[in-house]
């Protein structure tokens, strides 16, 4: 109990720090519109890899004049200074308020009241907006009472997924920014296919979290700011570590990838802007004239502004875009049922070798289902494991090693080993864990016509233990393997194999029950 306490009070400390703070320049936060300081490191840009024309039709100024910056320690990681054209944060946030809450997109007041109340969020909420007084008595605006909307792939606030089946077309001008953004960082294969907008008032927060419920880590996660400035901390893998505090102003764009995509993050103060004026001026300079006909961006009208300054006086607009598939599963329909445990077989293009390796205790089972388009990997671990999924003998690698936690089971923490990790070989780790659900899935050609089942000897697992030397010949080390450890071979148990055309030969998949010895 004492090790949970410590585990929370590093991060947990800082943030309610900073939540009680109520002056107006907090000590200790880095601002990246002053960057100094050895923690702040120049962070280039891919110059040549989106052309000047469609930064401008994106609203941005070209990636040459960009000014972006990372953090020592914090590798993915990139924060750039507000690289919008004069004007164009304006079309952001009315499509923020305006449009991006309508249906058929989902926001938190579709729980709390009926769809006819709720609809023309925005018609309903200007005259009260812009004319109401700065009393407390007077009943909140629609837009007021606004906290989140979700976009393409609706997330699930309730068991924290996404689902096929909760999906609306992702708009095509935030697409067409995030993909500019994207690849200028590097990323040119991004899909903008899920986003939350946030919407934060003075006396908001967005507690401690780790962004963890898409299907596939290594794409970035993206985050745009407008309106009034934040303060926004960034932990480590664990809560124990204490988290490093930065500004976050108008326009500003945050890149979270790589090592930097699952750690602790948490905004735990929102404050009027540093400029001392109601809006910050990046936000009240007049449409750029640079911007081509065939712009994303949308003339606002004053009529429209009036509405949504009157909003940011108060507010800040977070806009964080995801990629939920993984690239082999595009054009495909995701499943998200579990296949029954009772059946257990294992088709062979799905798993070659599985290779857990650094384990203190045996691993008490491991066992594998099939699905139409993924399979299932249902594990009782003990209180450390590392677990890498080897394809060299597959014909293409896991789209995705995720993990789902099952009601009733301790919380899993998931993180990336960056050394092992590559085309080939995904790795997912586990700390403190007890049981957890482990889900394998990747895009598959059309189904084919069953094969007959094949039982053949267990031959693809190897558990790599260190805590006690090998009772027989050592097998074929895999690559990446600690030299320090000892490979131990595995029971050899039958397995059921289910053959597919695609991959001729049967010994690619495994499944074991039991202990392991």
């Amino acid at each position: 109990m004492a090790a949970a306490t410590r585990e929370e009070d590093a991060f947990r400390r800082l943030f309610r720090f900073y939540r009680r703070w109520e002056g107006s320049d907090p000590t200790g936060v880095i601002d990246f519109s002053k960057p100094a300081g050895r923690q702040v490191v120049s962070c280039p840009l891919k110059l040549i890899s989106v052309s000047d024309q469609d930064a401008y039709r994106a609203g941005l100024h070209p990636v040459t004049q960009w000014k972006a910056y990372g953090l020592d320690n914090y590798p993915g990681f990139i924060y750039i200074n507000n690289p919008f054209l004069p004007g164009s944060q304006c079309h952001w946030v009315k499509q923020c308020l305006k449009k991006y809450t309508q249906k058929p997109n989902v926001c938190n007041l579709d729980m709390h009241m009926s769809s006819e109340e709720i609809t023309d969020i925005w018609g309903k909420s200007k005259f009260q907006l812009r004319n109401q007084s700065a009393t407390k008595s007077q009943p909140k605006s629609l837009l007021e009472k606004l906290r989140w909307v979700t976009l393409g792939y609706h997330y699930n606030w309730n068991t924290k997924k996404y689902s096929a089946d909760n999906y609306t077309p992702f708009p095509s001008d935030l697409a067409f920014l995030s993909k500019q953004v994207s690849k200028a960082c590097g990323f040119p294969n991004f899909q903008a296919e899920a986003g939350i907008l946030n919407y934060y008032h003075f006396d908001s927060s967005l507690g401690i979290h780790v962004d963890e419920s898409e299907l596939d880590f290594s794409p970035p996660l993206l985050s745009f700011s407008f309106g009034q400035s934040s303060i926004f901390l960034l932990g480590g893998l664990k809560r124990d570590e204490t988290p490093v505090a930065l500004f976050t102003h108008s326009g500003d764009i945050m890149i979270m990838s790589g090592f930097s995509r699952l750690l602790y993050h948490a905004v735990p103060k929102i404050f009027p802007n540093l400029e001392g004026k109601p809006l910050p001026s990046s936000l009240e300079l007049p449409l750029s004239a640079d911007l081509p006909a065939d712009s994303v961006i949308e003339h606002c009208s004053d009529d429209d502004w009036q509405t949504c300054a009157r909003y940011l006086e108060t507010s800040r607009i977070n806009m964080t875009v995801r990629q939920v598939l993984a690239e082999e599963e595009m054009g495909y329909a995701i499943e998200r049922k579990l296949i029954n445990c009772e059946n257990k077989y294992v088709q062979p293009k799905y798993m070659a070798q599985m290779l857990p390796f650094w384990i203190n205790t045996p691993l008490h089972s491991l066992i594998a289902f099939p699905g139409r388009r993924g399979g299932v990997c249902s594990l009782s671990l003990p209180l450390f494991l590392s677990l890498t999924f080897s394809l060299s003998g597959a014909r293409t690698p896991p789209s995705l090693l995720r993990l789902e936690r099952t009601p009733g089971r301790p919380r899993a923490h998931v993180g990336c080993c960056p050394a092992t990790t590559s085309a080939r070989e995904r790795c997912i780790c586990w700390q403190g864990v007890a049981s957890c659900d482990f889900i394998m899935r990747r895009a598959l050609p059309p189904p084919q016509p069953a094969r007959p089942h094949l039982a053949v000897p267990l031959h693809a697992v190897a558990l790599l233990r260190h805590d006690q030397p090998p009772q027989q010949q050592e097998p074929q080390r895999p690559p990446h393997c600690p030299p320090a450890l000892h490979l131990v071979p595995c029971s050899p148990p039958l397995l059921l194999l289910r053959q597919h055309p695609a991959l001729p030969d049967p010994a690619l998949g495994a499944s074991m029950d039991g202990p392991a010895t």
